[in-house]
């Protein structure tokens, strides 16, 4: 786990992977299956987890520590103004399973990581058919 530099200055698909659910040990072995499918379909991807509260923090390093796609993990709520705009995809897993998207560089994923695109897609669409309110991610 790098301490310098952001996953979106790696080269690699980038990816922001925000902890936004409560403060328990379940939230981050939940979300833990949506990390562990990114990777399955983006092997060389480089990913920041950013955290909300601090057991989050605690949880994250415990159980995301010794992933070596894992690049930072950082606190949000210290600093809420980091470029997620600069990642190739931000998404938010909340404590109830929910993923948004927060960012999709839909012209990179579509030529370093068309199959992480689709999923993204899959996941936009099942998102405008069953969540209420859900805004539309943020595209470059």
């Amino acid at each position: 786990m790098s301490e310098e530099k952001f996953a979106f200055e790696s080269g690699k698909v980038s990816i922001a992977f925000v902890l936004d659910g409560g403060n328990g040990l379940g939230d981050c072995i939940t979300a833990k299956k949506v990390f562990d499918a990114i990777i399955n379909i983006v092997p060389k991807c480089c990913i920041d987890i950013f955290y909300v509260n601090p057991p989050q923090g605690v949880f994250a390093k415990a159980f995301y520590g010794g992933s070596e796609n894992l690049n930072l993990i950082l606190n949000y709520s210290e600093n809420p103004m980091y470029p997620f705009e600069k990642y190739d995809l931000a998404i938010s897993v909340v404590a109830s399973f929910a993923v948004f998207l927060a960012r999709v560089n839909v012209q990179r994923l579509q030529i370093t990581s068309p199959e992480l695109l689709k999923a993204i897609t899959k996941i936009d669409e099942y998102n405008k058919q069953n969540v209420y309110d859900i805004k539309p991610f943020s595209t470059s």
